[in-house]
């Protein structure tokens, strides 16, 4: 019965805590400057919810801290292919402003 009504919000609801703790463990990861550890909880991340521009910026700051600007910008341009084919969408401006600092860097 996994189409069923009551499966369809049951699953939503644990994939949706998922998503919160994936982001919350990354980032903790990410603020100890564990560039390794906390790329491989966006990247988990990104295979349940391939749109959450969180996980993008994530791992592009993941990419910077880790001295591969090119990768970091790669990720920013996966956001935005994402965003367009699937939703239509551009990045938000935080999105783009940390694209356009490591362009800078």
């Amino acid at each position: 019965e996994s189409d069923a009504p009551w499966a369809v919000s049951l699953r939503e609801r644990l994939r949706g805590k998922f998503v919160h703790h994936v982001e919350k463990a990354a980032a903790e990861l990410e603020s100890v400057q564990r560039w390794h550890e906390a790329i491989a909880w966006y990247l988990r991340g990104l295979d349940a919810d391939s749109l959450n521009e969180a996980f993008y910026q994530g791992l592009m700051r993941c990419y910077a801290g880790l001295g591969n600007r090119a990768e970091a910008l790669s990720i920013y341009r996966r956001l935005r292919q994402q965003l367009s084919v699937v939703l239509g969408l551009q990045p938000s401006p935080s999105s783009d402003r940390l694209a356009s600092e490591l362009r800078l860097q």
